[in-house]
Parts: structure tokens; C-alpha cells; sequence
């Protein structure tokens, strides 16, 4: 039988993607499901994937001897393995058409899950309690970005913060420097902007599914970084290709420790 190796089903929307693949074919499967932790080389949930594949992401579909990673070859594998179940169109044009679309799709999740980041128990529970807490709850959701008044891509990312569901309050200074020596972000992980969050800071042009799986693990840091300002950051081209460092500092963290790496290869 398939084993199918997956992360958080709130959170992890490419975990979801061989779920659902799997799940709509009838196939059967045994899911096995990975805890996410702060990500860090001797986390718990990089200790454990790395016992089953060496790229370290989740989805992985075990079939054996076999072992596939990244949605989109998953998917190529259940096609090519169980081709009664016609998962590709059988007409040549319209498998070409739908391959071409897949293709587009699975380049261009990244900068989509920056932009609409998946947290379905933020959302559940925003569902439940807002009747009950609703001035509580919209707190919890209220970010205020600290940012100098020239600064247009500090304007970008708050945009696109606010069309992320987040409530922006946007206070412009020319004093830029002192906010960042007040929220308490090391020197060496300044970027332009400083926003603070439900008790956590973000500093610079950090991906909003970052800031999405912050608000949901709760790990003991003071905040997470995107030192600089890189090109294709969210707010600063938003190319889904562009590769740089999510640094958490403070508390566990220390002076800095990896939080997300972004860019690799698609998982």
C-alpha cells in the first residue's frame, strides 16, 4: 500500500495537494503525519523527514522501495502507476492543455500561497469566537507597520499584508532606526520596514505564509527576519524563483536561527 508522509493539513497546502490527489482517485493510502516545529536541522520534524527523503519537505509517497517528493511528480507517479484511473486526459490536445496548466499552477504556488496564505484553523476558530470576542480576535489580527515615509516597497508589503486578511495600521517615520532598536531587532537583521503582530515582530520583506505559520506554532522567539532587502521578496518583485532566508531571533532562537528557507525547490 501507498505511504503518504504529510505536515500540518491546516497549514501545509502542498501536503494537501497529494491528500486531495489521492483522495479524489479512490487510491488507498496510509497517511502519516509529520509535526511542524520551528524547522531548525535538529528540529523534530527535520529529524524525522530526513529519515524518509533527503530533500526534507513534505508531501513524500512511499510505494516500497520507492520514494517520490514534490506534488507535481507525485501526481506523475500515481498517473503512470495507476493508469486505469485516467488521472490525465486521454485525448492527446486536451492532456497537452491540462499538463501546460499543472505546469503554470505548480510554478507559481509559491508566490500565490505568499500573497493568500492557508491557515484553516485561524480561520475556524476566527469563525467560532468572533460572535463571542469579536473585539479580541480582530486585536489579535491587527498589525502596525512602522515605515519611512519614501519607502515604496515597504508600502507593497503592506498592501500586500492587508490583502492577506491582516488589519494594517501603517505609521510612517523618519526615524526608522529607533523603531527597529525598540521592537529589539539585531542590527545584522535590519530591512526597511518593522512591523509587530500579537506579541511578535516582522521585520522587512517576510512571506505572509511565514508570518501565517508564526501566528500559528507560537514559538518562543521575539520575531522573524528577512534581513536586507532581496530581490523577489514580497513587495519587491514577488518572483516565486527568488531565494532568501526567513531568520527567527530572540528567545529559543538566540541571535538568529533559521526559520524558513524560501525558494527551494517546490516540495
Amino acid at each position: 500500500m501507498l505511504s503518504l508522509y504529510i505536515g500540518n493539513k491546516n497549514y501545509s497546502s502542498w501536503s494537501m495537494r497529494a491528500a486531495v490527489l489521492l483522495d479524489a482517485f479512490d487510491l488507498a493510502y496510509t497517511e502519516h503525519k509529520l509535526e511542524f516545529d520551528d524547522f531548525s536541522a535538529d528540529g523534530v520534524f527535520k529529524q524525522s523527514i530526513g529519515k524518509i527523503s533527503a530533500a526534507g519537505k513534505v508531501p513524500v509517497l512511499v510505494d516500497g522501495d520507492i520514494t517520490v517528493w514534490d506534488s507535481l511528480a507525485i501526481a506523475e507517479y500515481v498517473a503512470e502507476t495507476f493508469p486505469e484511473k485516467a488521472l490525465w486526459p486521454q485525448d492527446k490536445a486536451a492532456r497537452a492543455h491540462a499538463r501546460a496548466i499543472v505546469a503554470e499552477m505548480h510554478s507559481g504556488f509559491t508566490a500565490l500561497r505568499n500573497e493568500m496564505p492557508m491557515n484553516i484553523r485561524m480561520v475556524a476558530l476566527a469563525a467560532l469566537l468572533v460572535p463571542l470576542a469579536g473585539p479580541v480576535l480582530a486585536q489579535d489580527r491587527s498589525m502596525t507597520v512602522h515605515k519611512d515615509p519614501n519607502c515604496g516597497c515597504c508600502t507593497a508589503w503592506a498592501e500586500l499584508a492587508r490583502k492577506g486578511g491582516y488589519d494594517v495600521t501603517v505609521v510612517e517615520t523618519a526615524d526608522i532606526a529607533a523603531a527597529k532598536a525598540s521592537a529589539g531587532v539585531p542590527e545584522a537583521l535590519w530591512s526597511c520596514h518593522t512591523a509587530r503582530i500579537d506579541g511578535y515582530v516582522i521585520e522587512g520583506h517576510v512571506p505572509l505564509d511565514a508570518v501565517a505559520r508564526l501566528l500559528e506554532t507560537r514559538p518562543d522567539v521575539t520575531g522573524i527576519s528577512v534581513p536586507g532587502m532581496p530581490m523577489g521578496s514580497p513587495g519587491m518583485g514577488d518572483d516565486p524563483a527568488a531565494r532568501y532566508d526567513v531568520i527567527a531571533w530572540g528567545g529559543k532562537a538566540g541571535e538568529g536561527t533559521l526559520f524558513q528557507r524560501v525558494g527551494d525547490p517546490a516540495p
